[in-house]
């Protein structure tokens, strides 16, 4: 990707943000968290002839039950799922595995998701991490897109759309 895409995709990004940081709300609802959208049924981005089951993704959270719950999804896609609970062992994890993309926690013992996400960037410069977090780190995500995370999502969230954005990281 040339400089000048990266630096409009990032441009595009910090926008998202001001906008979330401005109407809380609004952001709620990009990230699937309508009122009784549970109940609903929509199609799944990641048709099959999408997903290449040699996909690994690298999930980074300190609590396990989330990790779980994310892990036992991308299983059903039939991704190759790797897990890790703190930064630095996403980055013992990173550098043995090289995995396609990284979901990132922002709040985490021992190296927090943010300096994780600095360390795997001057790793791999081309790394697709997606940062996991909740509302009220507006200020973290939005340092967090500066430093190159591709994209975030708001916790809880729905599995359509967090799906959506591994979806859109792979292509």
């Amino acid at each position: 990707m040339s400089d000048t895409l990266q630096q409009l995709e990032t441009a595009t990004k910090v926008e998202m943000i001001a906008k979330f940081v401005e109407a809380p709300a609004t952001a709620s609802s990009e990230a699937g968290e309508v009122e009784g959208a549970k109940n609903s049924v929509s199609p799944n981005p990641c048709k099959p002839d999408k997903i290449k089951t040699a996909t690994k993704i690298l999930i980074v959270d300190d609590q396990e039950y989330f990790r779980k719950k994310i892990s036992d999804m991308l299983l059903e896609e039939k991704f190759v799922v790797l897990e890790a609970d703190n930064g630095i062992q996403a980055m013992e994890t990173y550098q043995q595995n090289k995995p396609d993309i990284v979901l990132l926690d922002i709040t985490m013992p021992d190296m927090d998701g943010l300096a994780a996400l600095k360390q795997l960037r001057s790793l791999d410069s081309r790394a697709k991490i997606v940062m996991l977090t909740a509302l009220g780190q507006e200020s973290i995500v939005l340092e967090a897109i500066k430093s190159g995370a591709r994209d975030f999502v708001i916790k809880p969230f729905e599995r359509e759309h967090l799906l959506n954005t591994i979806s859109i990281l792979m292509s």
